[in-house]
């Protein structure tokens, strides 16, 4: 099964509790690598973890936010999500000849421009960009903003409902004991060319 198909099941509201849960209380567990440096000083921080959901034989991995650098998780074959969206991109792409998925901050010029020139020049290729937050014109507070970019390179939003008490905070994030309604699936367009405008 893949995450996609996990979260268009009628218990997707337990589902994405387990995949939350589990998240939140690893977001800061997820060490650092040293980064990678593409030919166009386009630079990766490898962040982020697979996961086996065993319950549903689930695999899929997580790619976590990092301020001002764009971090990736190695992601062949599997669905990738990543949280924490209020004007971000996430895109897909192979390096190497390693499939990548990054979480790309609120580009700066100097990210804007370094990603552009890599995708320009080939450095990176088979690439996927979007927004997940395309199209709103604001986000609720109670509700968090996550992305999928599934195995196959399909974009999707994912509208969680974040309201969790305030006494289950761990260092700025939330632990739920459940997500109180059904997560809502959007599937967004890439960007065409894979370039930030």
């Amino acid at each position: 099964m893949n995450l996609i198909q996990a979260l268009r099941l009628p218990n997707s509201q337990a589902v994405m509790t387990n995949i939350a849960r589990f998240h939140y209380q690893n977001i800061y567990n997820a060490g650092l690598t040293p980064p990678i440096v593409t030919q166009s000083n386009l630079t990766f921080q490898i962040k982020g973890y697979t996961r086996n959901y065993r319950f549903l034989r689930l695999d899929y991995a997580c790619v976590i936010y990092i301020a001002d650098r764009i971090a990736v998780v190695a992601s062949n074959g599997i669905d990738t999500l990543s949280s924490g969206f209020s004007g971000c991109y996430m895109a897909s792409f192979r390096h190497n000849g390693i499939r990548y998925v990054a979480h790309i901050p609120t580009p700066n010029n100097s990210i804007k421009t370094s990603w552009n020139r890599a995708v320009k020049n080939r450095i990176i290729d088979n690439v996927v960009l979007f927004k997940p937050t395309e199209g709103l014109a604001r986000i609720p507070g109670t509700i968090g903003i996550w992305g999928i970019i599934t195995f196959n390179d399909r974009c999707y939003r994912l509208d969680v409902n974040e309201n969790a008490p305030p006494s289950q905070a761990i260092r700025g994030q939330r632990i739920f004991n459940s997500i109180p309604r059904n997560p809502i699936l959007t599937e967004i367009p890439s960007i065409a060319g894979g370039q930030m405008p």
